[in-house]
């Protein structure tokens, strides 16, 4: 099969070269916030900012090492997989991709709700967004789990 896309495999190594250096970073940085919320988890927004983070590392690492399990291809550098560990990788970049998004919704909500309220009011973002904050990690984990399996 010849590789019949916009770019020349010189390109497209370039391309998967800094993908992986750009991913790599992002684990970098993601485990460092993880470190970092881990410690002070004491309230909903420090556990967002932590699953956030750890969410963010698998995806990192599945498109770091995503390229090399697609299935084999003689016009393709660094192809080495079959068609069940693309299967995989399919999983694992819709599943975190789709979390991360997910987390950084409900940060959002978490926001909005602390700008929402004052000290003056009666609720803080802790006890709107508190109570339901079992709810919005089941979210984050089964509903991207679900639609992963399913495509």
């Amino acid at each position: 099969m010849e590789y019949e896309g916009f770019l020349s495999k010189g390109q497209y190594a370039c391309l998967v070269i800094v993908a992986a250096i750009s991913a790599f970073l992002s684990i970098l940085g993601s485990i460092a916030v993880t470190r970092i919320a881990y410690l002070k988890m004491t309230s909903t927004y420090q556990r967002f900012l932590f699953m956030l983070s750890l969410a963010d590392v698998f995806n990192s690492i599945f498109l770091t090492f995503h390229q090399l399990v697609l299935p084999k291809a003689d016009d393709f550098y660094w192809t080495f997989g079959s068609s069940k560990s693309c299967a995989m990788a399919g999983f694992f970049l819709h599943f975190g991709s789709l979390s991360v998004a997910m987390y950084s919704c409900f940060l959002s909500l978490y926001f909005y709700f602390s700008i929402q309220s004052s000290p003056k009011r009666e609720k803080q973002p802790e006890d709107i967004i508190g109570c339901w904050e079992w709810l919005a990690h089941l979210t984050a984990i089964f509903l991207p789990g679900g639609i992963a399996i399913a495509a």
